[in-house]
C-alpha cells in the first residue's frame, strides 16, 4: 500500500484493482484493470466524484488525533449554503473541523475542545456559481524552537489555514489588507492546553445525521458534487466509504448536455448546473433560441412605455412574460393594471425578483425569488402565471414566478383580485403602439473598456454596462501591485519575475535555504547525488542522457550536465559541442543549445559563415575566392577545393564508406551526397548481400531466419537511414521473401520460426517510412524499388496461405506502423460475406487506421453464371475426411505509406486510366488474395469486392480513381497504375468506397486541386453569371440579323454564323465542362467544344477575308450564295475534329474537366488551326488597312467600310483573349486566370451586341425601314439608278484603282449587275457608274455571273454593304429618299435642284415625275422605247460631262459604238488616234474599252450625293 505502482510497467497483483474490478496481465508488459459498469475510472477502477442531493451524506474514516494534516476538496453547487465536511463526534462538546459554505464564502470552524475559531477566506462573485473550486486545508502546530533555533515539538498555538481555488497563499497571507480585494486565502489560530486536534469520530462528506444533538455548524446538508478528495496528499476512493446515505456516484449535474442542435438559429449552447442555457443573438430568445423576439428597448431610468386601452381581458389562467438584463438593484419591471382597483407588480429588491399585488391601497401577496440575483448584466427570462385556486375558486388565486425556464420558481396565494371571467391567449405587445418615453432602441451600450480605466499591468473585461479589471500573473490588488515590490521572499530571498511560473514569479534563495518563498533552511545539507529535507533521497538523474548526478536540492529536478543544453519537451541533454574556433565559449544557452559566436560565424555550434564561399578562422569568417571554404556538413568536415573538383571524405561518425559533395564556381557547395555510406549496424549485412549477389553463399531455412533477424535489429536500432542502409536492406528483404515464397510444406522459415514473418514485416515497414523517399527514388532509377517488393510481399502472403492446412498454421493478423498482414480462414458453407481485416479478436496494439477494410461478397466462391467448375472424372470417398476442406484461406495486407513511394508509372492506355494533371495516391495501398483448394483464385467474380478506404489528406485532393498496381505494364518493367475493372461508388471528406471484380493490390489515385474548396464558389457564381450575360447579348444579336429582312448581305451572314457558333460554345462550355463525372458525356462534350471553337475561330478568318476582298476587288461580292464560306465555317472545323476523334478518341476528356488537356498532344490538333486562323485574320486584316488608307490618299474615304474593320477586328482581339483564358482557366488553379476569363466573357457578348447591333447604321436603317413599312401606304420608292443602260441591258461600272462609284441606297428587288469598262485619257482617271436598282432593268433570272468564290447575288446591293462606296454623312438623317434619275440627264430644260439634293446637274425624280414621259418624247432615238420609261439614271456632276455622254449615247446605233478621243478639262478633243468600231459585244467581252472623254469632278464632301 505503500509503494509506487505503474500499469505500464508492473504486472497484476491482488488487491491491485480496486472495488471488484479485474486485472489483466498484457502481453507486451504492464496490466490492466477491467472495471465494473459504473464512474470507476482507470487505472485503477477507483472512484473520484460524488453527487450529494438533499439531506445525503457520506460517511468515511475520520482523521484521528493529529497534529497536523491537510485536506484539499473540489465541489460545484448553486446552493448558498451547504456543509461540505464535518470531522467529530456528534456533539459540541469535542473537537471537530468543519467546511461550509456561508452566503456563498467557504468557511472554517474547527475546536481543540475548548473554544472555537472560524476562517473565512472569500473571493469575488463566491463559491455558489455552479462551477468547481478547490480548497485547500492546512492544519499544523506551530513548533516550540529551543535557544539553539532547533524545533523541540509541538506547541498548544493551533494554526489553520484556508486557501480557495488558485491562490498565491503567503501573498494573500502577508500582503491581503495592503494589497486590497486579494483575501482568497485565510489563517486562523486558536490556543489552549491542549496540543494536538482529537478527531475521533468519523469523517462526514456533504451533511450529518438528522440527530437531536446541537452541531456546531450552520448548515446540515449540501446540495451539489464533490470529487478530488485528498487527505495528506493521498487520493481517497469514493466508493471505498463506511456507509453511504443518498449519495450518488458521478455527478449528472456537471455532464455536458449541449449537442449540435441544442440552440437555434445560430444560439451558443452553455452548459449550466443540471442544464443548459442558450446564447441567443439579437432578434432571438426562448429557451433554445427559437422564439422570436421584438428589438430590445433600452431603459435609462427614468424610463417607462405605457400601454392604454390594450383589447385584452386579464383572465385566469392568465401569464406574462419578458426577458430583460440590469445592473441596477432595485427598479420596477412592469405594472399592470387589472381592473380598476388591482395592481400587479414586477420589480427588483437588492437584485432579486418581486412580485407584489396590491388591491386598492393594501398589499395583498408578496413573492421574492431569493434563490438568485438578476442584477448580473445577463438576460433572464421572468414569467409570471396566475391560475385559480382548486381549494377556493372564488377566494383564492394562485401565482407562479418561473425564472429562466423554470430554473427556480417560486408560488403563493393572494385573496381579492378577480382577473376576469373569459380566457384568452397571450400576444406579444407591439412597442410601437406604445406611448414611450426616455427609451432607446436596441440594447448596445458603449464599452466602459474604452477609457481604460483599468490599473497598469492588468486587462479590462467588459461585463456589459460593467467592467471588471484582471491583473497580470505576478500583480495583485486592486491597483495590480507587483509582488515583487511587497519582497515576498524569506531570508533575503530575491523575488525575480517569471511570467512562465505559477504566480508570474520565483524567489532565488540563498545558500541554505529553499523553498518556494526561501521558508526552509537547509539544517543539514544532503550529499551530492540526494536531495530533500529534513530526509534525503536520491535524485535519480540518469547521466546517460546526459544529465548531472546531482539535483536541485529543494525539488530533486534534474540538470544537465556542464556544456549540455536540454531542448523544450526533450526527455534528455545534449552536447553543446560549440566549434572552438568560431565560438567564444564551450558553454551554449540551455534551452536552444546555441554557442557564443564569434563576429560574422552563425550556426548553433558557431560553424558556418553566412557567405557561401567563406570559411571559419581564428579571427571570424574569411571569403576564399578560387575554391569553397573548409566546412561542416552533415556531421563531416569538408576540406578546401578548388571549383569545378568533388570532395570526398569519409562518412559521418557510425557509418563507413565515402561521402561526394561538388564544389559549384556559381553556388559553392552543393548538397553532399552520402548515398554510398553504410551505418555500422548494416555493416555484416552488407558483406552478406554482396556475397548473395555472386553466388558465393546460398540461402537455407536457418540463414534465412537469422538474416531476417539481423534486418530487424539493425532496422531497430538504427536512428536514421543513408541510402545504403535502404538498398541492403531492399535487396536481402526481396531475396528472402523470393526464396521463401518457393518454398512448400514445412519447408518454409515461418513454420520453424514464429517470429519470422513478423521480422519481414517489421523491416518492411522501416523501409517503406516516409522518409526515406530520397533514397528510394535513387534505387528505383536502376531497380524495381518498391514496386518488387511489393510484388514479393505479395507473393510471399499467397504462399503462406496455400500452405496453412499443409502446415498447420494458424491466422495471424501482426500489425506494423506502416504494414498490417491478416491472414483468416473462411467458412465457404452459406458464407455471407466478410469484413478483413478482423480486428475485433486483435489482441495488444490495434493500427492506427481502422477503417480501410475489404468486404468479400457472398458469391466470391461461387464462378460467374455460365461459368460451372467442371466435375472430377472420379470421385472417391475419404475414410477421413478433411474437415478443413470447406475452407478458404484470405490474405490481406494493408501498406500505410507505400503509396508515396511507389513510382509514378500509370497506364498509356487512355481507356483504362485517366490520369490528373497532378495525380497522386492519397490512400493506403491494400492487397488482397483468397485461396480456395490451396490454389489461389484466379477467375472473374460474380459480384465485385469492395474495398473501403481512408483518405490520407483531405484538404485539395479531389477526383477520386480507383485504381490497382498492374505488374504486366510493361512501362519500366515494375508496373504501373491502371482503373479497369475498378469504380467508386461511394465518396465523401474523409472516405472513399472502390468495387474492383479482380483481386490484386488497390488505391486511390487523386488530383491535387483547390477546385472543392470553399473559396471557388464565389468565382463559379460569377463566371456562370458572366457567361449567362454574353449568351443573352449573343441571342439578342442572331435575332435582329435573322429577323431584319433588309439585312441579306454576305458580310451580315458571316456575322449570324459567327454568332450562332459563338452562342452554342458559350452554351454548351456553361452547361458541360464541369461533368466529368459521366466519362461519355464528358468526350461528346469535349469533341463539340473543340468543333465549335473551331468553327468560331473559322467565321472570324472569313469575315477578314470578306473585308478585304470587299476592299480589294472590282467587284460586288457581298451578295450571291455561300457555299465557299460554309464549306470553310463549318467543314473545315468538321473535318479536322473527325480526324482527331479518329486518331484518339480517348483524349477528349479528363478527371478534371470536359475539355483537352494542354499536357496533351491532341491539343495541337486545336492549337494549331486557331493559330492559322488568327494568325492569317490579322494578317489580312493588315492588308485591308493598307488598302483602305492608299484609297483614302487618292480622295475616296469608304467609312462604312473602315468602321467595320475596326469592329472585326477588335471582336477576333476579343474573342482570342476570352478563349484562351477559358482554355487556361480549366488547366490552372491560379484564380487570376479565371476572374480574367470572367471579366473578358462578360465583355464579349455586349460587345458583339453593341457594335454589330446598336451601333450598326445599317442595322439602324433597316429598323426604320421595317418600321416605315408598317406605316407607310406609298408603294413607290426612290431609287438608285447607278448603272449604264447599253444595247438593251444595264451594266454596273467596275472598280479600278483611285475610283469613285456613284451608289446609293436603295430597296429593290431582284436585278441583273453586268460591267461595262470606260477609259479615259485624263491620266487613267475614271468615273465608275453604278447600277444598282432593279426597277431600271428589266426582269432577268435566267443568267448568272459567279465566281470560284461567291456568286453575284440577284438580290440588290442594300444599304451598308462592304462592296458599296456610299458614305453619305448625313445618314443618319436618311431615309432612303428619291434619288436622282436618268431622265433628268438625258433632258435639255434642266431644273435646279433641292439643297439637299446630289451633285449638280441633278434633280429628284420624285419631283418631277409629272415630266418624265415628255422627257423621253423629247429623244425618241436615244433608247428604246418601253424599257427606260420611267426609270431613273445617276447623275453627273458637271454639265459638260452630262452632255457629252449624252451625245455618246444619242449616236449609238445597234453593233457599234464610236471610240473619240479623251476630253481635257476644258472640253476640247485631244489629238488621240482614231481606233476601229467593234461592236457592243466585243467590247462588254473585254476586247476594246469604250473610250469616254469625262471631266472628273469633285464631290462636295459635305453633300448627300455619293462618292
Amino acid at each position: 500500500s505503500h509503494c509506487e505502482v505503474n500499469s505500464r510497467l508492473g504486472r497484476c497483483t491482488p488487491g491491485i484493482c480496486k472495488n471488484g474490478g479485474t486485472c489483466v496481465n498484457l502481453l507486451v508488459g504492464g496490466f490492466k484493470c477491467d472495471c465494473l459498469s459504473g464512474d470507476y475510472e482507470k487505472p485503477f477502477c477507483q472512484m473520484s466524484t460524488r453527487s450529494f442531493p438533499a439531506h445525503s451524506f457520506i460517511t468515511f474514516k475520520g482523521l484521528r488525533q493529529r497534529f497536523h494534516f491537510t485536506i484539499a476538496l473540489t465541489f460545484a453547487t448553486k446552493e448558498r449554503n451547504g456543509l461540505l465536511l464535518y470531522n467529530g463526534r456528534f456533539n459540541e462538546r469535542h473537537d471537530f473541523v468543519a467546511l461550509e459554505i456561508v452566503q456563498e464564502q467557504v468557511q472554517l470552524t474547527f475546536s481543540a475542545g475548548e473554544s472555537t475559531s472560524t476562517v473565512s477566506p472569500s473571493i469575488p462573485g463566491g463559491v455558489s456559481d455552479g462551477q468547481w473550486h478547490t480548497i485547500q486545508l492546512q492544519y499544523y502546530n506551530k513548533p516550540i524552537m529551543g535557544k539553539s533555533g532547533v524545533p523541540q515539538g509541538p506547541s498548544d498555538q493551533k494554526v489553520a489555514v484556508v486557501t480557495v481555488d488558485d491562490c498565491d497563499t503567503p501573498v494573500a497571507l502577508k500582503f491581503g489588507a495592503v494589497l486590497g480585494n486579494y483575501s482568497c486565502s485565510a489563517q486562523g489560530t486558536q490556543s489552549g492546553t491542549k496540543k494536538s486536534l482529537d478527531l475521533t469520530g468519523p469523517l462526514l462528506l456533504g451533511g450529518i445525521p438528522d440527530l437531536p444533538e446541537n452541531f456546531p455548524v450552520r448548515n446540515r446538508q449540501f446540495v451539489g458534487c464533490m470529487r478530488d478528495l485528498l487527505i495528506d496528499n493521498h487520493a481517497v476512493d469514493m466508493a471505498d466509504f463506511i456507509a453511504n446515505n443518498g449519495t450518488v456516484p458521478g455527478c449528472s449535474a456537471k455532464k455536458n448536455v449541449c449537442g449540435s442542435n441544442t440552440c437555434h438559429n445560430g444560439g451558443t449552447c452553455v452548459n449550466q448546473w443540471d442544464t443548459f442555457s442558450c446564447e441567443c443573438p439579437l432578434g432571438f430568445g426562448g429557451k433554445d433560441c427559437k422564439q422570436e423576439m421584438a428589438s430590445p428597448q433600452r431603459f435609462l431610468g427614468s424610463s417607462v412605455v405605457i400601454w392604454n386601452n390594450l383589447a385584452l381581458t386579464v383572465t385566469l389562467p392568465w401569464h406574462i412574460g419578458l426577458m430583460f438584463r440590469t445592473r441596477q438593484s432595485n427598479g420596477i419591471l412592469l405594472r399592470a393594471m387589472a381592473g380598476q382597483h388591482s395592481t400587479i407588480t414586477l420589480q427588483l429588491s437588492e437584485g432579486n425578483v418581486l412580485m407584489t399585488v396590491h388591491r386598492t391601497s393594501s398589499q395583498v401577496s408578496l413573492l421574492r425569488l431569493h434563490q438568485v440575483k438578476v442584477n448580473d448584466g445577463d438576460w433572464h427570462h421572468l414569467q409570471l402565471e396566475m391560475h385559480s385556486s382548486k381549494e377556493s375558486p372564488e377566494a383564492q388565486c394562485l401565482a407562479i414566478l418561473v425564472f429562466d425556464y423554470s430554473l427556480h420558481q417560486v408560488q403563493g396565494r393572494h385573496e381579492g383580485v378577480r382577473m376576469g371571467e373569459t380566457s384568452d391567449t397571450a400576444v406579444a405587445l407591439n412597442v410601437n403602439q406604445a406611448e414611450r418615453m426616455n427609451v432607446e432602441r436596441g440594447c448596445s451600450v458603449p464599452d466602459p473598456c474604452d477609457s481604460n480605466p483599468c490599473p497598469a499591468n492588468s486587462y479590462c473585461n467588459d461585463d456589459w454596462d460593467s467592467y471588471s479589471c484582471s491583473c497580470d500573473p505576478g500583480y495583485y490588488g486592486d491597483s495590480c501591485a507587483n509582488v515583487c515590490s511587497l519582497d515576498p521572499c524569506e531570508h533575503q530571498g530575491v523575488c525575480a519575475r517569471k511570467p512562465s511560473s505559477p504566480h508570474g514569479y520565483t524567489c532565488e534563495c540563498p545558500h541554505n535555504y529553499f523553498g518556494s518563498y526561501c521558508e526552509n533552511k537547509i539544517d543539514q545539507p544532503c550529499p551530492r547525488g540526494w536531495w530533500g529535507h529534513p530526509i534525503c533521497g536520491p535524485c535519480n538523474c540518469d547521466i546517460s542522457k546526459g544529465f548531472d548526478s546531482d539535483c536541485n536540492k529543494t525539488s530533486g529536478e534534474c540538470r544537465c550536465k556542464e556544456n549540455h543544453y536540454r531542448p523544450v519537451s526533450s526527455a534528455m541533454c545534449l552536447l553543446c559541442d560549440c566549434y572552438p574556433t568560431g565560438s567564444l565559449s564551450r558553454a551554449c544557452e540551455p534551452e536552444t543549445g546555441q554557442c557564443l559566436c564569434k563576429p560574422g560565424v552563425i550556426g548553433r555550434r558557431c560553424d558556418r559563415c553566412d557567405n557561401p564561399f567563406a570559411e571559419v578562422t581564428a579571427n571570424g569568417c574569411e571569403v576564399n575566392y578560387d575554391s569553397c571554404p573548409r566546412a561542416i556538413e552533415a556531421n563531416i568536415w569538408w576540406p578546401r577545393t578548388r571549383f569545378g573538383l568533388p570532395a570526398a571524405a569519409p562518412c559521418p561518425k557510425g557509418s563507413m564508406g565515402t561521402a561526394v559533395r561538388h564544389c559549384d564556381e556559381h553556388k559553392g557547395w552543393l548538397a553532399p551526397n552520402l548515398f554510398n555510406c553504410t551505418s555500422l549496424t548494416f555493416a555484416v549485412l552488407k558483406g552478406f548481400a554482396e556475397r548473395l549477389l555472386r553466388n558465393e553463399s546460398l540461402l537455407d531455412m536457418g540463414q534465412s531466419q537469422q538474416v531476417a533477424l539481423q534486418l530487424r535489429n539493425a532496422t531497430q536500432h538504427t536512428v536514421s537511414y543513408f541510402g545504403s542502409d535502404i538498398k541492403v536492406a531492399y535487396e536481402l528483404s526481396a531475396r528472402l521473401l523470393e526464396h521463401e515464397s518457393t518454398q512448400q510444406g514445412f519447408g518454409l522459415a515461418a513454420t520453424q520460426d514464429v517470429h519470422f514473418t513478423e521480422n519481414l514485416l517489421k523491416v518492411g515497414s522501416a523501409l517503406l517510412d516516409a522518409s526515406n523517399k530520397q533514397h528510394w527514388d535513387l534505387i528505383q532509377q536502376t531497380e524495381g524499388g518498391t514496386a518488387r517488393l511489393l510484388r514479393h510481399y505479395e507473393d510471399y502472403a499467397n504462399t503462406l496461405a496455400q500452405n496453412m492446412r499443409r502446415t498447420y498454421l494458424n491466422p495471424f493478423t501482426i500489425v506494423t506502423p506502416n504494414i498490417v498482414i491478416s491472414v483468416v480462414r473462411l467458412e465457404k458453407m452459406n458464407f455471407a460475406g466478410a469484413k478483413l481485416p478482423h480486428y475485433e479478436a486483435l489482441r495488444g496494439e490495434k493500427p492506427a487506421d481502422l477503417e480501410t477494410t475489404v468486404i468479400l461478397p457472398e458469391s466470391v466462391f461461387r464462378p460467374p453464371e455460365g461459368k460451372q467448375e467442371e466435375p472430377a472424372l472420379v470421385t472417391r470417398q475419404k475414410r477421413h475426411p478433411d474437415l478443413s476442406e470447406g475452407q478458404a484461406i484470405a490474405s490481406v495486407i494493408i501498406y500505410r505509406t507505400l503509396a508515396g513511394l511507389l513510382p509514378e508509372q500509370y497506364d498509356t492506355d487512355k481507356r483504362s486510366l485517366r490520369v490528373p494533371k497532378r495525380p497522386i495516391i492519397n490512400t493506403p495501398v491494400v492487397s488482397i488474395s483468397v485461396h480456395d483448394n490451396d490454389a489461389r483464385m484466379q477467375r472473374a467474380l460474380e459480384k465485385p469486392i469492395t474495398v473501403q478506404f481512408r483518405l490520407l489528406e483531405t484538404e485539395e485532393r479531389t477526383k477520386p480513381i480507383c485504381v490497382f498496381w498492374n505488374h504486366s505494364i510493361l512501362v519500366s518493367g515494375t508496373g504501373g497504375w491502371s482503373a479497369k475493372g475498378c469504380e467508386v461508388v461511394f465518396r465523401n471528406e474523409t472516405h472513399v468506397s472502390c468495387q474492383c471484380n479482380h483481386m490484386t493490390s488497390f488505391a486511390v489515385l487523386m488530383d491535387i486541386s483547390r477546385r472543392e474548396n470553399g473559396e471557388i464558389l464565389p468565382l463559379k457564381t460569377i463566371t456562370y453569371a458572366s457567361i449567362t450575360v454574353t449568351l443573352g447579348s449573343l441571342l439578342l444579336t442572331f435575332l435582329f440579323l435573322a429577323g431584319l429582312r433588309a439585312l441579306r448581305s454576305n458580310q451580315h451572314s458571316i456575322r449570324k454564323n459567327l454568332v450562332v457558333a459563338l452562342f452554342l460554345s458559350e452554351l454548351i462550355f456553361l452547361l458541360g465542362i464541369n461533368q466529368a463525372d459521366l466519362p461519355f458525356a464528358c468526350t461528346v462534350i469535349a469533341i463539340l467544344l473543340h468543333f465549335l471553337y473551331m468553327c468560331v475561330f473559322a467565321w472570324v478568318l472569313l469575315e477578314a477575308l470578306h473585308i478585304y476582298r470587299m476592299l480589294s476587288e472590282v467587284r460586288d461580292i457581298n451578295y450571291g450564295p455561300m457555299r465557299f464560306y460554309y464549306m470553310v465555317g463549318w467543314g473545315v472545323p468538321a473535318f479536322i475534329t473527325g480526324l482527331a476523334v479518329g486518331l484518339d478518341p480517348e483524349g477528349y476528356g479528363n478527371p478534371d474537366f470536359c475539355w483537352l488537356s494542354i499536357y496533351d498532344t491532341l491539343i495541337w490538333s486545336f492549337a494549331g488551326p486557331i493559330a492559322f486562323a488568327v494568325s492569317m485574320s490579322v494578317f489580312l486584316y493588315i492588308l485591308a488597312t493598307k488598302a483602305t488608307c492608299a484609297a483614302q490618299q487618292q480622295g475616296f474615304e469608304k467609312k462604312g467600310t473602315v468602321s467595320g474593320l475596326r469592329t472585326a477586328f477588335v471582336t477576333l482581339l476579343l474573342v482570342s483573349a476570352t478563349w484562351l483564358l477559358a482554355l487556361l482557366s480549366v488547366n490552372s488553379d491560379a484564380i487570376l486566370f479565371h476572374y480574367l476569363f470572367a471579366g473578358f466573357n462578360c465583355l464579349q457578348g455586349p460587345f458583339i451586341f453593341l457594335f454589330c447591333i446598336i451601333l450598326c447604321k445599317e442595322v439602324r436603317k433597316a429598323l426604320r425601314v421595317s418600321c416605315n413599312k408598317k406605316s407607310s401606304t406609298d408603294p413607290t420608292l426612290a431609287y438608285n439608278c447607278n448603272h449604264t443602260y447599253v444595247d438593251g441591258q444595264l451594266y454596273h461600272t467596275p472598280f479600278r484603282d483611285s475610283t469613285g462609284s456613284l451608289h446609293s441606297t436603295i430597296h429593290s428587288g431582284k436585278s441583273q449587275h453586268s460591267y461595262i469598262p470606260f477609259e479615259s485619257g485624263l491620266n487613267n482617271s475614271q468615273v465608275h457608274v453604278g447600277l444598282a436598282d432593279s426597277s431600271c432593268l428589266k426582269d432577268q433570272h435566267n443568267e448568272h455571273d459567279t465566281d470560284s468564290d461567291s456568286y453575284l447575288s440577284l438580290e440588290d446591293d442594300q444599304s451598308g454593304s462592304y462592296a458599296s462606296t456610299h458614305s453619305s454623312d448625313s445618314e443618319e438623317d436618311e431615309e432612303f429618299t428619291r434619288e436622282p434619275c436618268w431622265e433628268t440627264f438625258l433632258c435639255p430644260n434642266n431644273e435646279k435642284l433641292p439643297e439637299h439634293s446630289t451633285p449638280k446637274g441633278t434633280a429628284d425624280c420624285g419631283e418631277r415625275a409629272p415630266k418624265r414621259e415628255a422627257c423621253w418624247d423629247a429623244h425618241p432615238g436615244i433608247l428604246p422605247p418601253g424599257i427606260l420609261k420611267k426609270k431613273c439614271l445617276p447623275p453627273i456632276s458637271e454639265k459638260s460631262s452630262i452632255q457629252r455622254i449624252h451625245n455618246k449615247l444619242s449616236s449609238h446605233r445597234p453593233g457599234t459604238v464610236s471610240s473619240h478621243g479623251s476630253s481635257g478639262s476644258d472640253g476640247s478633243h485631244g489629238g488621240g488616234v482614231a481606233r476601229p468600231r467593234q461592236t457592243l459585244q466585243e467590247q462588254l467581252n473585254g476586247l476594246a474599252p469604250i473610250a469616254m472623254s469625262i471631266k472628273t469632278g469633285t464631290v462636295d464632301e459635305d453633300s448627300s450625293g455619293s462618292e
